[in-house]
This record gives structure tokens, sequence and C-alpha cells, in this order.
């Protein structure tokens, strides 16, 4: 239980990054369906964070276009 109250979740952009790089993983293994739908659901996520983390939420966003191609 502690470590779940410690553990930003993935509504939180410190996440992020390592949801970009499953969703590469995702491409790179030739899961592309379960990419684009890990990527819709980070987008989801990302709007609880986007207002105020800004510059970290456009990173995110160039970085899954990225990602999916």
């Amino acid at each position: 239980m502690r470590a779940a109250r410690r553990s930003p979740g993935r509504a939180h952009p410190a996440t992020a990054g390592a949801t970009v790089e499953l969703v590469r993983m995702y491409v790179w293994t030739g899961w592309p369906g379960r990419a684009a739908e890990l990527a819709r659901q980070a987008s989801e996520d990302a709007r609880a964070w986007a207002p105020d983390h800004p510059e970290d939420h456009r990173r995110f966003q160039a970085d899954i276009a990225e990602a999916l191609g």
C-alpha cells in the first residue's frame, strides 16, 4: 500500500517517458495496435497534468507522434 502512495501513477508527467518507450517497443515488436491503444490512453491521462506542465506535454505529444510514425 505504501508503494502505491509513492508512485506517481499514469496521470503524471514523470511516467510519460516510460510510456513513450513502451509505445516504441510495441511498434518495434510488431504490435502497432497495442502501441496505438497505449498512446491513446496515455494521451487521455496526460490531460490531467498538461495544464501544470505544458512543456512536458508538448514534448510528450511530439514523442508519441514520432513513435507511432
